[in-house]
C-alpha cells in the first residue's frame, strides 16, 4: 500500500472514528434529556400523588377488601371468582363465579357487621347483620371475558333497622318507613330526620346511646363528619361523651325526639 493510500485510509479511519464519537454522544445527550424529562416527571407525579396518599381519610377505616365509610354511614366490600373451567362456555360459567363472588363480598361485609362497634361496648345481634346483608346492593359488577366476575356490595347503616309500614302521624322508630322497592319489601325507603350532635372529641359509634335527663335512649345509627363543616344555621346538640361511650347532652332541657332517629355526629377530633 502507498503513502497516498495509507494516508486515505487513515484519514478515512479517523474520520469513522470521529463520526461515531459524535453519534456516541449525541446518544448520550439524548438519553441524559430523557432521564432528565422522566426524572422531572416523575418528580411531578409524586408531588401531585403525594398528598393524596398520605393525607388519608379519618372517616374512612380500610379493612380487608372492605371499607367503612363513616361519613355516608355505607359498608362496601368487594367479591371475585374465577370462572369454572368444568363450564363449556365462559357464558354458562359466569352465573356460577358471580354467585361465588357475591358470597366473597356478603362474607366480608358481615365481618364488618359483627365487630362494629354501636357504642358502649354494644355489637349488632345476627338478625340485625340478617338484615343488612339481606339488603346489600350491587354498586359495581365487571364480567370478565374468561367468565370470572368482580363486583363490590354495599348495606348502609340504616339496612339493620327493622323495618315496618308507616304510621298516620307516627313519631316512633318506624315513623315514616315504607318499602325501598319491590325486590327488597323489608327494606326501609324513608326515615326520621336525622339530629345533629357536635362533640369536640369523640369515638366513631354507629349507634351510640344518648343520655337525656338521666334515660338512655337509642338513635337508630349515625354517621360522622368534620366540625368544621357544620351548615350554617343548623339547629345543633352539643354533647360530650361519658366513660360508657354515651353521648351526654351539654343543655338537655329542650331536647328533641331521638328515639329511633338517625344521627349526624360532627366531630373535631376522632379518639382511637
Amino acid at each position: 500500500m502507498g503513502v497516498g493510500q495509507r494516508a486515505v485510509s487513515r484519514g478515512g479511519s479517523f474520520a469513522s472514528r470521529r463520526a461515531f464519537l459524535s453519534r456516541s454522544a449525541l446518544g448520550g445527550a439524548i438519553g441524559a434529556a430523557l432521564a432528565s424529562a422522566t426524572t422531572i416527571a416523575l418528580a411531578a407525579a409524586k408531588t401531585i400523588v403525594a398528598p393524596v396518599l398520605s393525607a388519608g381519610d379519618p372517616f374512612v377505616e380500610d379493612k380487608s377488601g372492605a371499607s367503612i365509610d363513616w361519613r355516608r354511614g355505607i359498608i362496601e366490600a368487594t367479591g371475585g371468582a374465577a370462572a369454572d373451567h368444568r363450564m363449556p362456555s365462559a357464558d354458562v360459567a359466569r352465573p356460577g363465579a358471580e354467585r361465588r363472588a357475591r358470597a366473597v363480598a356478603r362474607a366480608r361485609i358481615a365481618e364488618i357487621l359483627r365487630n362494629l362497634p354501636l357504642g358502649g361496648g354494644r355489637r349488632l345481634d345476627e338478625e340485625a347483620v340478617s338484615r343488612a346483608l339481606g339488603r346489600a346492593r350491587s354498586v359495581n359488577v365487571e364480567y370478565q371475558s374468561n367468565g370470572g366476575v368482580l363486583l363490590r356490595l354495599e348495606v348502609s347503616f340504616a339496612d339493620w333497622g327493622p323495618s315496618q309500614p308507616p304510621t298516620a302521624g307516627g313519631h316512633g322508630q318506624n315513623a315514616g318507613v315504607t318499602n325501598r322497592d319491590a325486590s327488597a319489601a323489608s327494606s326501609p325507603e324513608r326515615e326520621p330526620e336525622p339530629v345533629a350532635f357536635l362533640l369536640a372529641e369523640g369515638r366513631l359509634a354507629a349507634a351510640p346511646l344518648v343520655v337525656v335527663r338521666g334515660r338512655e335512649i337509642a338513635l337508630s345509627h349515625a354517621r360522622y363528619m368534620a366540625a368544621s363543616t357544620v351548615p350554617a344555621g343548623a339547629t345543633v346538640l352539643t354533647a360530650h361523651v361519658d366513660k360508657k361511650g354515651r353521648l351526654l347532652l351539654d343543655d338537655d332541657r329542650n331536647s328533641p325526639e331521638l328515639a329511633g332517629h338517625p344521627a349526624v355526629v360532627y366531630v373535631q377530633k376522632i379518639l382511637r
